[in-house]
């Protein structure tokens, strides 16, 4: 590649500032090793941290055709993978990635090779990679590119791969020393040294495998690592020598080579071994992945009945929100199943009659897009199902200020629907801001608010009229009387479509609200308001005043 004059300006800018380049994420591509004397599999993997995931990718893999054959190539999580073989160089593309995978260990392809008749030895498996584009259409560039080989049993010498893993992790992970072999009298005892950066990454532990306890020595970057006791004697593939856990070094990036060598190898008839092939491996350290942040937002308060929506809100500041799950506390009982779709929120419908009338709280866990987790649990809220109507307010002694969700059935008239006494004192007001007066005695209607006066407390229970059409009322500048046009609470304004300001029309396609002001009376607390109080969500059989801008017509035909 040339130096521009640009690039070398800015070369010099950053040697003369002490600037420091961003870390990137970190992706690594490999290809695995076989030895079998049979047809076997190998599989093309991605490692990486890439937020927006792998969404295309093209390989190359150029391998011994005096010694292997390809036999089939199948799709992995990049969806259908088209390939070509042509003299030992086989060309594969995926380019149907729906889910957009990242983390470690995704499969592009499984490769099955078959030794050819006759043949001996180990065919190495050279990986090259074409392009590789996240599902942004962004080009990435390996970090490392780790082949493989595929190794012939039988009919000839004993064959024996050894092999460490590779990892892409912002914190510590683990990578495994691997044996494949076909020796008969199987593997009695090694000694394998491995180098590393000690400025990228360090080592935290090393732990034994199928040869027994693993004795081991750190020293700057070299670990020495002896196993002697392997009382199975073990032959085939995928021997697990030991697992090493490396973390990365605070402030460090990019990636750290896990160079491999074998200082001695015995079978358990102590022979000495001469590994065909060993494979080193490689630690990335990936950008950190910040966990997402979720909010219980329904059910957290007030008493709820039949079937509801549970609702939160999640985010995520470095990735998306992939599910969110709820349960019921304190049991800890899942709700349905984790919504995977926020396009319209995260709720999932609970039918509260399956759960006996009592306290409880709903939990949420957020999952992202790397698997990073949040939780969330919202207040006590009360489940009672005891009303035989199809909606009950208690009224307290005192002034209540209510309105009903729905159209009624019948009747309609403030005496009868709350059972108010005129004479011994008791009233029911509602202001029509039409006139500018107010009215005792209206009919109750959906989309209004009404102030009622009881001189003991006092259950009511109300049917309503399904077949009706759906209400709406004309609000005017200045004072108005509204109601809750719903039989589950919801957030005022949120931000959402889903809230109480989007679903009546109080608000413009630009989110400008159309009111000034909210307000409602609740016995023992007083009066509470929105934008300026404690009022932030409106709550089914609660009134309001609500102060208008300018006229707008109120819609209450959401249920």
């Amino acid at each position: 590649m040339k130096m521009t004059t640009t690039m070398v300006v800015c070369l010099i800018a950053l040697a003369v500032f002490g600037m420091v380049l961003p870390a990137g994420a970190a992706t690594s591509a490999s290809i695995g090793s076989a030895t079998s004397s049979t047809c076997d599999t190998v599989a093309i993997t991605i490692d990486t941290d890439e937020t927006a995931g792998i969404g295309s990718a093209t390989f190359t893999v150029v391998y011994d055709t005096s010694k292997v054959s390809l036999n089939s190539v199948s799709s992995g999580a990049l969806g259908t993978v088209t390939w070509a073989d042509a003299s030992g160089t086989v060309t594969m593309t995926a380019t149907d990635a729906l889910t957009c995978p990242t983390g470690n260990g995704i499969t592009f392809a499984d490769l099955e090779f078959c030794p050819v008749t006759g043949a001996s030895g180990c065919s190495d498996l050279n990986l090259e990679v074409t392009s590789l584009y996240d599902c942004d259409v962004s080009s990435i560039t390996p970090d490392s590119v780790n082949d493989g080989q595929f190794c012939i049993s039988g009919g000839g010498p004993a064959a024996t791969t050894v092999s460490i893993g590779s990892a892409t992790s912002s914190t510590c992970d683990t990578v495994a020393i691997t044996i494949d072999t076909d020796e008969t009298a199987g593997i009695g005892s090694a000694t394998f040294t491995v180098v590393y950066d000690t400025s990228k990454v360090s080592l935290n532990s090393v732990s034994s495998g199928a040869l027994g306890t693993v004795t081991w020595a750190d020293a700057s970057g070299t670990v020495t690592m002896t196993a002697t006791d392997a009382l199975t004697c073990p032959t085939g593939n995928g021997i697990t020598f030991a697992d090493l856990e490396f973390c990365p070094v605070t402030g460090a990036s990019g990636c750290s080579d896990l160079n491999l060598e074998v200082t001695s190898l015995y079978d358990c008839d102590v022979s000495s071994i001469t590994p065909d092939s060993v494979n080193d491996g490689q630690f990335c350290i990936g950008a950190p992945n910040d966990p997402p942040t979720v909010t219980v937002t329904y059910p957290t308060s007030g008493t709820v009945k039949g079937p509801i929506d549970v609702t939160a809100t999640a985010t995520d500041t470095d990735g998306t929100v992939t599910q969110v799950a709820f349960y019921l506390m304190p049991a800890g009982t899942l709700i349905n199943t984790p919504d995977t779709n926020g396009a319209d929120g995260w709720s999932v419908s609970l039918d509260t009659t399956t759960a006996a009338d009592g306290d409880y709280q709903i939990k949420a866990v957020a999952t992202d897009d790397g698997g990073a987790t949040d939780d969330d649990t919202g207040g006590v809220f009360e489940i009672d199902n005891s009303c035989p109507c199809d909606f009950c307010y208690d009224l307290v002694a005192g002034l209540n200020f209510v309105s009903i969700p729905k159209t009624l059935d019948s009747p309609k008239d403030t005496t009868t629907v709350f059972d108010v006494d005129y004479y011994s004192g008791e009233f029911c007001l509602y202001y029509d801001a039409s006139a500018g007066s107010f009215y005792l005695n209206a009919d109750v209607k959906p989309c209004r608010g009404y102030l009622v006066y009881k001189n003991a407390a006092k259950t009511v229970c109300v049917d309503f009229d399904d077949a009706a059409p759906a209400p709406s009322q004309q609000l005017y500048e200045g004072w108005n009387m509204i109601g809750h046009i719903k039989t589950v609470a919801m957030p005022i304004n949120d931000g959402t479509t889903a809230d109480f300001v989007s679903i009546t029309g109080l608000e413009e396609p630009e989110g400008y609200e159309l009111f000034r002001l909210m307000a409602t009376y609740t016995a023992g607390t007083g009066w509470s308001e929105y934008p300026s109080g404690s009022l932030t969500e409106a709550t089914p059989g609660t009134g309001y005043w609500i102060y208008m801008d300018q006229g707008a017509t109120m819609s209450g035909g959401f249920e």
